[in-house]
């Protein structure tokens, strides 16, 4: 696991971005997408776990030892505070970007990528028992 601030410069990378608190069918279903998109594109993986709040579920450590039984080659990175996107583009040389559709930040997100002309993918949320998977869900089902 790498800290953003600490993470090198990388080029042609696929970013898969998100929370990941408890890493669920929905979370995995981002995992997917990206072995669907970049079969051939020959982009590495990252996946990106970006800071969030209150108590969490899986530690940061958790999130990557289940992200690499689905996803090996992944590199990990993490941050402990909300990173500017651009920034993110920019230093792992994001070529397309994998985000859930629920995302907090997908309107900005969105603006950005079509501005520096990056391919993203938006996922569609994964439901069961007629509601979306969460991590909310999860946690209100925990406690």
């Amino acid at each position: 696991m790498i800290s953003f601030n600490r993470a090198g410069k990388v080029k042609d990378t696929c970013l898969i971005y998100g929370n990941f608190d408890g890493v669920h069918k929905g979370h995995l279903k981002l995992v997917k997408e990206f072995k669907l998109k970049v079969k051939d594109k020959g982009l590495t993986p990252v996946i990106f776990s970006k800071a969030g709040e209150g108590e969490y579920l899986t530690s940061e450590r958790e999130k990557e030892y289940l992200f690499r039984k689905f996803l090996k080659e992944a590199i990990f990175i993490s941050t402990e505070k909300n990173e500017d996107i651009e920034a993110i583009i920019e230093k792992l040389g994001v070529r397309l970007f994998i985000i859930g559709e629920d995302d907090v930040n997908l309107c900005h997100i969105k603006e950005v990528l079509n501005s520096k002309k990056t391919e993203i993918v938006i996922c569609k949320n994964e439901i069961s028992g007629g509601e979306i998977i969460t991590s909310e869900r999860i946690k209100k089902a925990l406690y």
